[in-house]
């Protein structure tokens, strides 16, 4: 099973100060072991996950990072196939962490925001981590499947002792 992975390169190009949001990202793929797919959730499958995810982050390096940037500016299109493959295929799973960008600080000309959310239908299965409104330091958690999909979410005993409300 492949797993793919957006690694955000704000970091490696000292940007991540800037509050820039747009596009410094670069996608990476890695064989995913079936059985962590197909364990049962709990503590120690999302450690093990948390763990898999982890190494795959730590193996993006200068060659990797020179290579993608290369193939966008030999192919400037080839930078939104992914995201339009993510968007439309449904058995993709897009996963974005948002929390750690200052999205109420952000001012288009009418004042900072009151809520920020991610488009409900940006793919077909999504989840989203955002940030809460002040004074909160909770994690808001958007999530874009199907409805069979969702049940089984809500109904995991680990889901339900950590979410305070799921709409």
């Amino acid at each position: 099973m492949s797993l793919s992975l957006l690694t955000d390169l704000r970091e490696s190009l000292k940007i991540h100060d800037k509050n820039y949001m747009g596009n410094g990202l670069i996608p990476f793929s890695a064989e995913c072991p079936l059985g962590l797919l197909e364990a049962p959730i709990d503590a120690m499958a999302l450690a093990q996950a948390t763990q898999f995810v982890s190494k795959i982050y730590k193996s993006v390096d200068a060659g990797l990072m020179a290579s993608f940037v290369d193939m966008v500016t030999s192919n400037h299109k080839s930078f939104t196939r992914p995201a339009v493959y993510l968007a439309t295929n449904p058995t993709a799973l897009v996963i974005t962490n948002e929390t750690k960008f200052k999205l109420y600080a952000a001012d288009f000309g009418y004042g900072t925001p009151e809520w920020v959310c991610t488009l409900p239908c940006f793919a077909a299965n999504f989840v989203g981590l955002l940030p809460a409104p002040a004074p909160s330091s909770d994690i808001v958690i958007n999530i874009t499947m199907k409805t069979a999909v969702l049940r089984h979410i809500v109904s995991n005993n680990i889901w339900k002792s950590m979410v305070t409300s799921v709409y």
